[in-house]
């Protein structure tokens, strides 16, 4: 029996033949890496784990490219350089939000690299395509799972490797049997008995082998699809050139209401929404009213306004009247940045009256994001808009400020912001500061903490390090593979707090 025909009795024909022949290395390294994050990913604090993990996963995929081509090496996917720039956030931030957004982020990144070694090139991955990623991957995946098992079947049922399987079959048996019984004449295997007895009863070592089996499967999956020549796919049902059904004319009547209605309620709400009525004795609102009293509908309103463009022009047809639509979009746009503007004074208004959050924070960030698409899909309607390239810069814009999110140190931030404040005369809010903040705050609170009386520093040092994940930190410190840059801070200033605040307040914590 040939090698062919025994890929042909197992199932497998043209392209799942070349995942055939590799049936054997792909299960090796797919075994070999799957044992990384068992290791170190598995019950693990996330740190440097993750970026190991997805760096062995990511050598593996380019050494199976590169044995088909050299220059495989000079090409490195853009995926892969954005799912290993993700997976450096859990070596940095230990805000578990953030942890939570970039894994999620990481996932669906992982994923276009999956989808770009299949074959699946900028082209094909449409916008509106491009949520549905991950479970396209997670098929491909699978697929590639099973041609690697039947390949790998075929490999074992070839004349040349059945002597190789009887013996495997034949030997491990006896082994153990030898094991056992030498087992009772020697006291080291007598221990390596009693442990593996001990863990067959115990059974706390299933979760970690069954996330170690699955991790293989993907693998294996993941390996087939980068061993085979990726196969060009063709482009999806949504087509970039549909007939325009609307004319100038629509657009210009929907388009030219908007900015009526916009410029209407821009007029009747200068007061409001530039002003700060929160500030003015007698205006009978709030501060928590000036800033919630339509927030979240002006950003609504704001993206509906900026998806409308791009739905208006993607059946746009294209007549004389063309520079016209473009004038009253472009009006449209600068009316949507004003209504950002006055969501951004209303946020700052209120922070300057209650001091900075994390979540405030992270809306401005969002407000400067929305902005900056807005911008970017301006500067596309005036050169003539085309709908995939405007998505893939605007996605740029988001992904670039996600980043920011990510490895900014915003509650170190928030912490210097507010004890700034205070020298302003405002009253601090330390129980937010110091209950409600994470991991990240806590070298820059240590260091605040040194600045005021001792009685209140103290106080507040004693109430910090009962934070219980403070104190879990103190008492199990991180790993070598959970390294995390900002917990090690965290566990540096938590010691020196620990310093600080003396033997009472050790002794207080201790006892909790």
């Amino acid at each position: 029996m040939n090698q062919s025909t025994s890929y042909k009795s197992a199932g497998l024909s043209g392209r799942h033949c070349a995942v055939g022949s590799d049936a054997a290395g792909i299960w090796g390294f797919a075994l070999a890496s799957g044992c990384v994050p068992a290791s170190l990913v598995f019950d693990a604090r996330p740190g440097l784990n993750i970026a190991i993990s997805l760096a062995v996963i990511a050598v593996a995929c380019w050494w199976f490219e590169c044995r088909k081509s050299i220059r495989r090496w000079r090409e490195v996917p853009h995926p892969d350089l954005m799912a290993l720039t993700l997976a450096s956030v859990s070596a940095v931030s230990s805000n578990p939000v953030v942890l939570v957004l970039s894994l999620l982020a990481l996932g669906w990144s992982c994923a276009l690299s999956v989808l770009h070694r299949a074959g699946w090139r900028g082209a094909a991955l449409h916008p509106f395509w491009l949520a549905l990623a991950p479970l396209r991957a997670l098929g491909l995946v699978a697929s590639g799972t099973r041609d690697a098992a039947l390949g790998a079947i075929s490999q074992l049922r070839a004349e040349r490797h059945l002597p190789v399987l009887r013996g495997v079959l034949f030997a491990v048996p006896l082994v153990l049997v030898f094991f056992l019984l030498l087992a009772e004449a020697d006291t080291t295997l007598e221990t390596w008995r009693s442990q593996l007895s001990a863990a067959l009863q115990d059974l706390s070592f299933l979760p970690r082998l069954l996330f170690w089996l699955v991790m293989s499967l993907l693998m294996a999956g993941v390996l087939a699809i980068a061993s085979r020549d990726p196969v060009p796919q063709r482009e999806p049902a949504v087509a970039a050139d549909i007939a325009g059904t609307r004319t100038a004319t629509e657009r210009l009547i929907v388009l030219g209401s908007v900015v009526a209605l916009f410029a209407v309620f821009l007029v009747l709400q200068v007061g409001t929404l530039f002003g700060n009525p929160g500030a003015i004795a007698g205006s009978g609102i709030t501060y928590a009213q000036a800033v919630h009293r339509g927030f979240g509908q002006l950003i609504v309103v704001v993206s509906v306004s900026a998806a409308l463009l791009l739905v208006l022009d993607r059946r746009a047809l294209r007549g004389a009247a063309e520079g016209r639509v473009r004038a009253v979009s472009a009006v449209l746009l600068g009316q949507c940045l004003l209504l950002l503007l006055s969501a951004w004074q209303r946020l700052a208004a209120y922070e300057e009256a209650y001091g900075w959050t994390v979540q405030r924070v992270c809306v401005q960030l969002c407000i400067i994001a929305i902005a900056a698409a807005l911008l970017v899909l301006l500067r596309e309607l005036m050169l003539g808009l085309v709908l995939r390239r405007a998505l893939r810069r605007i996605t740029t814009v988001m992904a670039l400020m996600a980043l920011v999110l990510c490895f900014w140190n915003i509650p170190a931030w928030v912490v210097d912001a507010n004890l700034d404040r205070s020298a302003r005369g405002h009253e601090v809010d330390w129980r937010y500061l110091v209950d409600e903040l994470p991991l990240d705050a806590v070298p820059a609170l240590q260091r605040q903490l040194a600045g005021l009386d001792a009685t209140q520093g103290n106080a507040l040092r004693c109430r910090l390090l009962r934070q219980p994940q403070l104190k879990s930190l103190l008492t199990t410190p991180d790993r070598w593979f959970e390294w995390n840059w900002r917990r090690s801070q965290a566990l540096a200033a938590a010691q020196r707090l620990t310093r600080e605040a003396g033997e009472g307040c050790a002794a207080s914590t201790g006892g909790e």
